[in-house]
């Protein structure tokens, strides 16, 4: 009976440590007019050959197509809101907001980049799209 005691508290600390660290994760990733979390988009889009391969917890990738950076956190249980994104970017230079079939997409300037963000929050979808031609 000890045993089972002990197994059990010992799964539920750590049960409650995943849930520490996924809470941490949510917290982490930030969006503001010119930056992605610790890093400045104009820096992000200077070095897009060497981009890091995520940015607290979400993916990141260079775009060669179009020479873009893109940054996705869909499907990971961040679920960021239209209203956070939107308070972060709303005094951005071209500012912007339009809604279609459920998800919004945001756009604004930094410096002589464009950039885009798209949210459907029912299914926890968030991409960034940033680059100087778009």
């Amino acid at each position: 009976m000890k045993n089972k005691i002990i197994f059990t508290t010992s799964l539920l600390c750590l049960s409650l440590a995943a849930c520490s660290k996924q809470a941490q994760m949510k917290t982490n990733f930030f969006i503001q007019q010119n930056s992605i979390s610790e890093f400045t988009i104009p820096e992000l889009l200077e070095n897009l050959d060497s981009l890091p391969n995520q940015i607290n917890g979400c993916d990141v990738s260079h775009h060669k197509a179009t020479d873009e950076l893109f940054v996705q956190c869909s499907k990971k249980g961040f679920n960021y809101t239209n209203k956070q994104v939107s308070s972060a970017l709303s005094g951005a230079l071209g500012f912007s907001s339009t809604e279609q079939f459920g998800q919004y997409n945001f756009r604004w300037k930094t410096g002589a980049a464009s950039c885009s963000i798209a949210i459907e929050e029912d299914n926890d979808i968030f991409e960034l799209w940033c680059g100087k031609g778009t």
